[in-house]
């Protein structure tokens, strides 16, 4: 009698997704804190993510960042700096105002206009990273749905 793999095995783990999309936003964010030594908000940004849950980190993404990926691939730098991003504010999920929220939004914004506080070497960094954790985000959930699919089919 033979015994044959379920299908769901030869598939690609979504943990393994997961958890290299969060290695990738750590090494992503330990770069900007090194360019940013200073800036209190970044530094505190790279430090709270260490203190998350991988699973909710991605779900974030998925929620928050995933939407704009065709941006993100175009390097669409104006269409991140004149898009108002506060109908994204959902107070139930944060631990911010939409006063606090819209501040991080504006900041980020300021900062990324200030060309000498963005040198072009790290402008280009940091669309690298963005679609570096794109890339794994659509993986994972690729594996995702693929392991859904292959249960169902295993079971039968």
């Amino acid at each position: 009698m033979s015994t044959l793999t379920p299908v769901s095995r030869l598939l690609p783990e979504p943990k393994r997704y997961k958890e290299r999309f969060f290695d990738a936003l750590l090494t992503f964010l330990d770069e900007l804190a090194q360019q940013f030594p200073k800036d209190d908000l970044i530094q505190t940004a790279s430090l709270a993510v260490r203190f998350t849950p991988p699973t909710l980190v991605i779900a974030q993404f998925i929620d928050h960042i995933l939407p704009y990926k065709d941006h993100i691939a175009n390097q669409d730098t104006q269409y991140f700096l004149h898009t108002d991003f506060t109908h994204h504010y959902r107070a139930d999920e944060r631990n911010i105002t939409k006063d606090e929220f819209q501040f991080h939004m504006d900041y980020f914004k300021v900062l990324w206009e200030d060309s000498a506080s963005i040198p072009a070497d790290t402008r280009r960094s940091i669309w690298m990273h963005m679609t570096k954790l794109v890339a794994l985000c659509d993986k994972y959930l690729k594996a995702v749905q693929l392991k859904k699919e292959h249960e169902v089919t295993d079971s039968l």
